[in-house]
Formats: C-alpha cells, sequence, structure tokens
C-alpha cells in the first residue's frame, strides 16, 4: 500500500497535469480514491498544485439504494475535501436527456439489448458519453505542455519511454486479476506488458491512464481495504453492491475461477437486460436479502426483456424503413397525374377504349406490389412503450422510489408526439397492466413455440386492400396514430396475370389478444380497428368490399353523366370472383354489364 501511495505521490509532483479519478464507489475504485486520498494528505499544502477531479457517473436506472450510496459517497468525499484543504472536485454526471434509458426505449422505441449482443448501447450513451463529456471539459481547461512519459512496473520501478503531450491523468481501479475480458482490454491498450499506464481508448493523444492496482489480486484488494475510507464511508456499506457479508466473503478461498460468493454479481442498473430471461443475480441477491420492495421492479425489467420479441408490440418495419414511404408516394402520384394528362387531351376522334386499355395496361404495370415475406420488424411499438411507461409510474407510485424524472417523461411523449400521435400527459397515468407473456416468431414468420409464453389463442386476419403497397401501410399506420393500438402484420398481393390484369393487396393481421378467442371475433376486432371514427358507415376491407365499392362508384358516374367505362372494365373483372361469396350481388353487377357488352367486351 505504501509503495503505491509513494508511486502516485512521485507521479502527482511531475508536472501540473489535472488528475481524473473515476469511481463507481466498487471496491476498487474505492481504493484507488482511498490511494488518493492519503497521497494528497502527505503533501505539503504548497505541493498541492494540480487539481483531482473525481468522476462519478449515475446512469438514474441504478437501483434505488445503489443510488443513494452513490450520491451520498461523491458528497461526503467533497465535504472531506473541502475540510482537510485537498484539491479536489467531486462530482456526479448524468447521461444527457437523449442518451437516458427510458427516454430511449420507451420514448423512441430502442430494443433492449440481447444477451448476444456485442455493443451495448446503453453503456455508451449513458455511461462513457458524460464522462467523456466532462473530461473533454477538463482537457480544455488543462496546461498543456509537453514532458519526458514514463512508466511504473509491476515493482514500482520508474521507466522513461518517450515525449509526453496528453494533458490529463486518468487515474482508474482496473485490474489484471478481474477477469479474462478485463485482463484483454487493458492489453489492448497498454504501452507494454510491464507498465501500469496506456493510452486513453478515446483520447489518445490527450489522457494518459494510469492504473496503481493494476497487478492486485482479488484477495490484496481486500486485504488492503480499510474499515473505513478517508471520506467517512465504511468499508461495510459497500455491501449495497455486494451483499451482505462480503468482506469475510471476499477472503475467502475462491478457487481457481475466484468467484467468491457475492463478489462480482452486481452491475447497479436494475434495467439491466444483459442476462436476458435469465436469472439477474444482482436483483435476486437484493430481494432475497430483504429489499422486497425491489420485486415489481424486476418484474418490470422482465417485462420488458420478454417484449422485445413479442410480435405484439413491435413496429411493422423499421424507422429508415419508413422515411422512403413519401417518396415513393410522391413518386407513384406523379406518374398517375402522366396519365391523367394523356387522358385529357385523348384526341376524342379515336375509339375512346384506346385509352382505356392503355390506362388499364398502366395501372396493372405499375401497381404497387406488397412482398414483405420475412419477419423484419422494428421497433418497441407507442403501444407497448405507453404501456410499459404507465406500469413504471404505477411502481414509483407504489414503492415510492424516484425512478423517472417528470422532465423525462414529458420528453418522451413529446417524442410520441413527433411521430404522429396525439397523447396528452394528461392521459398517461400510473396503471398496473397486466401482461400474459410474448408471441415470439421466427425469421419465416412462424410461431417460434419454444421462446412463445404467452398461451393467449392467436390468429391470422387476411384483409384485402386496393391500395398500392405504401398507400397501404401508409393507411395502416395512420390507424395505428389515431387509435393508440397497432397490430403487427405481414403483406402480400394477389396477381390474376396478365389476361385479366387484376391486382390487389393483402395485409395480414396477427391478433393475439385475452378475450379473442375465435378467427371470427379476431377478424371483427381489426374490421373495427381500420374504421376511422369519423366514417358513419363502417367500410368493408374484404374483396366483396371492394367490388360494392367499384360497383357504387360506376352507378354514381353514371348517375351524374360522367364518364365510366374504365371504372366498369374494372368492375367487369372483379365481380366474377364473387359468385360463391356472394351470389346476389354477382348477378345484379352481370345484369347491369350485359347492356353495356359491347363497350367492354363482356
Amino acid at each position: 500500500m505504501n509503495n503505491i501511495i509513494e508511486e502516485m505521490k512521485e507521479l502527482y509532483l511531475k508536472d501540473l497535469k489535472p488528475w481524473v479519478v473515476s469511481v463507481s464507489f466498487g471496491k476498487d475504485s474505492s481504493l484507488c480514491l482511498e490511494y488518493t486520498f492519503q497521497m494528497l494528505g502527505r503533501l505539503l499544502p504548497h505541493q498541492r498544485k494540480k487539481t483531482v477531479h473525481v468522476i462519478m457517473v449515475n446512469t438514474l436506472v441504478e437501483t434505488p439504494m445503489m443510488s443513494d450510496f452513490m450520491m451520498k459517497s461523491i458528497r461526503k468525499v467533497q465535504e472531506v475535501a473541502d475540510a482537510k484543504g485537498l484539491p479536489i472536485i467531486a462530482k456526479a454526471v448524468v447521461p444527457e436527456l437523449k442518451d437516458r434509458f427510458f427516454y430511449n426505449t420507451l420514448g423512441k422505441g430502442l430494443l433492449v439489448i440481447s444477451p448476444k449482443a456485442k455493443g451495448r448501447w446503453c453503456t455508451h450513451r449513458m455511461k462513457i458519453n458524460p464522462a467523456q463529456s466532462m473530461i473533454r471539459d477538463i482537457i480544455a481547461n488543462s496546461p498543456h505542455e509537453t514532458g519526458v512519459d514514463f512508466s511504473y512496473t509491476e515493482d514500482g520501478q520508474l521507466a522513461m519511454l518517450e515525449q509526453d503531450t496528453t494533458r490529463v491523468v486518468q487515474v482508474i481501479g482496473t485490474r489484471l486479476d478481474e477477469s479474462a475480458a478485463r485482463a484483454a482490454s487493458i492489453r489492448s491498450h497498454e504501452f507494454s506488458a510491464d507498465t501500469k499506464f496506456s493510452r486513453h481508448a478515446y483520447f489518445k493523444d490527450d489522457v494518459l491512464c494510469y492504473m496503481p492496482i493494476k497487478y492486485l489480486t482479488n484477495d490484496e484488494v481486500f486485504l488492503s481495504l480499510p474499515e473505513r475510507f478517508s471520506w467517512g464511508i465504511a468499508a461495510s456499506e459497500l455491501e449495497v453492491q455486494y451483499g451482505q457479508d462480503f468482506l469475510e466473503c471476499g477472503l475467502q478461498d475462491a478457487g481457481e475461477n475466484k468467484n467468491a460468493c457475492g463478489v462480482g454479481s452486481r452491475q447497479g442498473c436494475f434495467t439491466c437486460p444483459a442476462m436476458g430471461l435469465n436469472k439477474d443475480k444482482m436483483m435476486e441477491g437484493l430481494i432475497s436479502e430483504g429489499f422486497t420492495k425491489l420485486i415489481p421492479l424486476y418484474e418490470w425489467k422482465k417485462q420488458l426483456i420478454e417484449m422485445r420479441n413479442d410480435v405484439r408490440y413491435r413496429e411493422f418495419e423499421r424507422r429508415q424503413w419508413r422515411k422512403q414511404h413519401q417518396k415513393r408516394l410522391t413518386a407513384s402520384e406523379e406518374r398517375k397525374e402522366q396519365v391523367q394528362l394523356i387522358g385529357q387531351y385523348f384526341d376524342r376522334s379515336h375509339d375512346v377504349s384506346d385509352f382505356y386499355k392503355m390506362k388499364k395496361q398502366f395501372d396493372y404495370d405499375g401497381f404497387d406490389r406488397a412482398e414483405d415475406y420475412e419477419y423484419l420488424p422494428g421497433g418497441l411499438s407507442v403501444e407497448g412503450r405507453r404501456l410499459m411507461l404507465e406500469k413504471l409510474l404505477y411502481i414509483q407510485v407504489e414503492t415510492g422510489y424516484n425512478l423517472i424524472s417528470e422532465e423525462e417523461v414529458q420528453a418522451i411523449i413529446e417524442y410520441w408526439n413527433v411521430e404522429g400521435y396525439e397523447i396528452n400527459r394528461k392521459d398517461v397515468r400510473p396503471t398496473n397492466h397486466s401482461y400474459d407473456g410474448a408471441l415470439v416468431l421466427k425469421k419465416c414468420g412462424s410461431i417460434n413455440l419454444k421462446e412463445t409464453s404467452t398461451v393467449t389463442p392467436s390468429f391470422e386476419v387476411s384483409i384485402d386492400f386496393e391500395y398500392g403497397r405504401d398507400e397501404m401501410v401508409e393507411f395502416i399506420e395512420s390507424r395505428k396514430k389515431e387509435t393508440g393500438q397497432s397490430y403487427y402484420y405481414f403483406t402480400t398481393h394477389c396477381d390474376l396475370g396478365e389476361k385479366e390484369q387484376f391486382v390487389w393487396n393483402q395485409a395480414v393481421f396477427i391478433v393475439c389478444r385475452p378475450g379473442i378467442n375465435t378467427e371470427e371475433e379476431a377478424k371483427q376486432l381489426i374490421i373495427d380497428w381500420l374504421e376511422p371514427e369519423s366514417n358513419r358507415q363502417k367500410e368493408d376491407h374484404s374483396f366483396s368490399g371492394y367490388v360494392k365499392r367499384k360497383w357504387n362508384k360506376v352507378k354514381q358516374l353514371r348517375h351524374n353523366g360522367e364518364e365510366f367505362i374504365y371504372e366498369l372494365t374494372l368492375l367487369k373483372n372483379a365481380y366474377r370472383l364473387l359468385k360463391e361469396d356472394n351470389h346476389l350481388l354477382y348477378q345484379e353487377i352481370k345484369t347491369f354489364l350485359i347492356s353495356y357488352e359491347e363497350e367492354i367486351s363482356i
């Protein structure tokens, strides 16, 4: 211990570069900070020329007791430093609003990571970004001097390296003995295998990283912990991170794997999905120790992880694909206008049927056919996001924990409104929504029986649309925004071939809702959902409904004395498919068409 403190003292007095001590108030970072306190205490007042910035990142989603402990610790660090005249500036930093967990998951619908994920967006946004922002400010205000870089080896020997132009020294509590992954990370950035120094991963030219406890073993760390740290926190209070009796447990023989019970099992964030649906040792450990108010938080986290793969709470497609719809729709409208323009200037001395044939061919060839066969969903739907936010607010009320700020709630709702939903803050109320488990699909669209946990029956409801693919998607998405509800769907098309020149699209909706027990109930649910409230009469989106609309349009055009032969041709191509489904309508249209046999070649 004395050797490390003397080593730190020599480094501190070497130049005027400020220090940054990164702490999480776990055992390793607390030991580094303890050494820093003791080193500064051994200096004479006039030698304490350099500021030591103590930075702690509060992700805002740590367990409530962990958050309280961290904030208490950073506050005590500043109080004791001021009382002793030490040049320490201690500060807790938090993610910017756009980087916070709830804003990204419940606001933007960003999916929580899976256990197999290589990168964790939450780590970068919630921990790395706020720390980097603080370090960037420190670099900007630090002296720019050139000196000789040097290294401390495992036995504390000083070794000269090269000209050093870094401006800040960051003290970090990483150790080779922590884990194989940690050792690999250290090795990837160190100058050489026998040095305690490395370049910073992000500030390579400005920050020199110093690891004073790099070579300490787990046992040595526990033996070095004081009963009470210099800032007044007892070492036993670290149990909030490692469990009760962790000091005694940590000194026991952990065997070759060095997995002493209770040690290394807590990561802080109660929302962390890294373990997937496997047991969360941190949460279960705390609950078993008597923190039973954490049970609803644990259940909330497990539900969010399940909903990640629940087809009922996923967007139809990814956000970047949705942005292309309007461009394609605009181009489609321009093509239609060109054909209409040709029709306006068509020489009426010629057979008007030639124009209708041309238009019919154009419509058939240019029809925007839907061909979305694979299951490639987007993020979490707004319906799912709202459900989870209201449940989080309910848990906050019931437990008394401060889980999400009103500022973040308002920002989440504002984002929903930017997406096109009309949701007011007063309508988002604490609600203990129930959840019946996940309906999980394979990439091919079939049900993944292994991962599906719901017992609620599911149905596929096919609805015919005369719209092109993008128009159909826009219509369905508009219903989502108007109702606040959503149903995942696949899209496809039916094509009668070049001879008939008749094609239409279909959306196949997945319905799995408690209380919906038959296919008829599922279809009626979708039909009712697709019908805007502003319509007085419900619109039938079946194929029969499509034929009825064409039939009504023909009659209206004829009554108004307008040209209707083109619409009559479309009607003729469609009505024959009605023979078995709707015999009366079939006969009615056939009788009408016979009178126009020559015009449409019936």
